[in-house]
């Protein structure tokens, strides 16, 4: 495999770091964060790497601007938390059928109510892109 110092293996795992640190941080600070990377990389790319912490500044600089594009980024969590819905409804549908359960008023109590949760909060999210999108 081919070393990539843009983004290197040990950064690749179940989640990319960027879009973990985008969930986990508020907007203003996520922004931040891209703008003193850009600034870190573009300023020592003729002492230090050279293209390497261009193409770095690169990576950063066209994620502060998709941030600058406004609501974009709350709507891209608003998708990944209903992608993840979405899956873990289907995951535990598949299970409980699998089991044996053929009608809902069969399933377990934890399973009737974890499955409840799972899509009154599917259906929460839904009604809040509606209202953002108005």
């Amino acid at each position: 495999m081919k070393h990539d110092p843009v983004r290197p293996t040990y950064y690749m795992g179940t989640i990319e770091t960027l879009a973990y640190m985008e969930d986990k941080m508020s907007a203003e600070a996520f922004e931040g964060f891209l703008a003193g990377n850009v600034i870190k990389y573009i300023s020592r790319y003729k002492h230090k790497n050279g293209v390497e912490d261009l193409r770095k500044c690169q990576v950063y600089l066209a994620k502060l601007i998709e941030q600058k594009g406004g609501q974009r980024t709350m709507n891209k969590k608003i998708e990944r938390v209903q992608q993840f819905l979405e899956t873990t409804i289907k995951v535990q549908h598949e299970q409980l059928y699998k089991n044996g359960f053929k009608k809902e008023c069969e399933l377990d109590h934890m399973d009737g109510f974890m499955l409840g949760q799972l899509e009154l909060a599917r259906e929460i999210l839904r009604r809040l892109e509606k209202e953002e999108t108005k």
